[in-house]
């Protein structure tokens, strides 16, 4: 005997992924963002975080039937650079540094001058303690973008305030082990 679990007006039904056209996927993509953003304003990452991944899904699919670096495969790729940069803050507000890193570094091979994402990716280089890494990144930001000269030389002062620290408590931790 079956059992009727829930009647569905139209327009109510919401179509898997998979069977979505190009057309569907692309027009979806602003409302996705949008419930992404909500997310993350209500610090809700995970969820952003989810909202933010199928919106790169979508232009991974559309993205992957495009000749790279031709004029429409650019276009796609321009569009996901925010969506990237929202998705790699989430991932640094969750911890997961090294997704962070690696997703700051896909937007940075077609746009090495990004501020936001080099500013992020050395933050999740500090995160997962890759120093020389960070270092290198603050840097590469000062180059590219002066005017944040001052946040710069904030963080490097951070960071090397934390690598004192650390050594601090390495030494301590040694000389605790040769003592007993």
């Amino acid at each position: 005997m079956s059992k009727l679990v829930k009647v569905l007006k139209p327009g109510e039904f919401e179509k898997e992924t998979y069977f979505l056209t190009d057309d569907e996927k692309f027009n979806l993509i602003p409302k996705l963002r949008e419930s992404g953003n909500a997310l993350y304003n209500a610090s809700d990452y995970e969820k952003a975080c989810e909202k933010y991944g199928q919106v790169l899904q979508f232009f991974d699919e559309l993205m992957i039937k495009e000749k790279p670096n031709d004029v429409e495969w650019k276009k796609l790729d321009e569009q996901r650079r925010p969506i990237l940069l929202n998705f790699v803050q989430c991932k640094l507000k969750l911890g997961e540094y090294y997704s962070a890193i690696e997703h700051a570094t896909t937007i940075l091979n077609s746009d090495s001058t990004n501020s936001k994402a080099l500013y992020r990716r050395a933050k999740a280089h500090v995160g997962a303690w890759n120093i020389k890494e960070a270092k290198e990144d603050f840097e590469t930001l000062l180059k590219v973008d002066p005017s944040l000269n001052a946040l710069v030389k904030q963080e490097l002062n951070l960071l090397a305030q934390a690598e004192q620290e650390k050594n601090k408590q390495d030494k301590s931790n040694l000389t605790r082990l040769f003592s007993t």
